[in-house]
C-alpha cells in the first residue's frame, strides 16, 4: 500500500495532466482534498455521494425515494458538467464499513455513464482514477 501523501500526489498529477483549469472533477465518495488540491470544480451538486448510496455505514438516509432522487440527480449533473476526471475512492475512505456495497457501479445508471465515457486509468491503495475518453 503506498502511503496517502505520496497517492494523492499521484493522483494530483493525473488530474492536472488530464484537466484544464476551466475544467471540473467529480469524487465518487467522501473526499473533498482532491478538489481543493486541484482547483477544479465540483461536477455535481453534492460534494459527498452519500446520499446517492443506497447502503452506507453514516446511515445519512434511508428513504429509497430520496436516495433514488440524490442518484439521479448526480448522475444528470455527470452527464451535463462532463468532468475531466473521475475518482472513485470509497475503498480508501475509512468512512465506510463495507466499501463493496457503496462503490460507483453500485448505481447502474452511474456504472454506464462511467463505462461509456471513462477509461480507467489506475487503481491503486483503494482508489480508481478514471479518464474521459476523448482526453486520451
Amino acid at each position: 500500500m503506498v502511503s496517502a501523501p505520496l497517492l494523492e500526489t499521484r493522483i494530483l498529477g493525473l488530474i492536472k495532466k488530464y484537466s484544464k483549469p476551466t475544467d471540473c472533477l467529480v469524487v465518487w465518495g467522501w473526499n473533498m482534498r482532491y478538489h481543493t488540491l486541484s482547483g477544479l470544480r465540483q461536477g455535481t451538486k453534492e460534494n459527498h455521494s452519500i446520499r446517492c448510496m443506497e447502503t452506507n455505514s453514516l446511515g445519512t438516509i434511508h428513504d429509497p425515494q430520496l436516495i433514488a432522487y440524490y442518484g439521479r440527480e448526480y448522475v444528470d449533473d455527470l452527464k451535463r458538467n462532463n468532468p475531466s476526471v473521475f475518482i472513485d475512492e470509497v475503498k480508501a475512505n475509512r468512512f465506510f464499513e463495507n466499501p463493496e456495497w457503496v462503490i460507483h457501479q453500485k448505481n447502474p445508471a452511474l456504472k454506464q455513464v462511467i463505462a461509456d465515457k471513462y477509461r480507467l486509468l489506475t487503481q491503486e491503495s483503494g482508489v480508481s482514477v478514471y479518464v474521459r475518453k476523448d482526453l486520451l
